[in-house]
C-alpha cells in the first residue's frame, strides 16, 4: 500500500509539474508577446523623434538658405549702387586696371596691390 500511495503521490506532482510547466510556458510566451510589442513601441517612438529632429532641421537650413538668398540680393544691390556711384563721380570701376571684377567673391570689388591710383 505504500508503493501505491508513492504512486500517487508522484503522479500529484508530475501532474503539479505538468500545469506548472504549461502554465510557465504560457506565461513565458506571453512575456515574449509583451515585450515584442513594448519593442515595436519603442522604435516607432524613436522614428518618431527622428523624423521631428529631421523636419526641424530642414526648415532651420531652409530659413538659413532664405536669408542667404536676401543677403545675397542685398550684395547685388549694394554692387550696382556702387557702380553707379562710380560712374557718376568717375571713380574706379571694374574696368579700371587697379581694381579687378572676382566673380567668385559674390560679384564685388576686389582691390589690387598696386601702389598707385589713377
Amino acid at each position: 500500500m505504500s508503493k501505491q500511495v508513492i504512486d500517487s503521490s508522484e503522479m500529484t506532482n508530475n501532474q503539479n509539474s505538468g500545469k506548472t510547466k504549461e502554465d510557465f510556458s504560457f506565461r513565458l510566451d506571453l512575456f515574449e508577446l509583451k515585450l515584442e510589442q513594448m519593442e515595436r513601441k519603442v522604435e516607432n517612438k524613436a522614428e518618431s523623434m527622428i523624423s521631428q529632429e529631421v523636419r526641424k532641421q530642414r526648415l532651420e537650413l531652409e530659413n538659413i538658405f532664405l536669408a542667404m538668398q536676401r543677403i545675397d540680393e542685398q550684395m547685388k544691390n549694394i554692387d550696382n549702387e556702387l557702380d553707379q556711384f562710380a560712374q557718376k563721380h568717375q571713380i574706379a570701376t571694374k574696368q579700371n586696371p587697379v581694381y579687378r571684377y572676382n566673380p567668385i567673391k559674390a560679384n564685388r570689388l576686389q582691390p589690387i596691390q598696386t601702389g598707385t591710383l589713377n
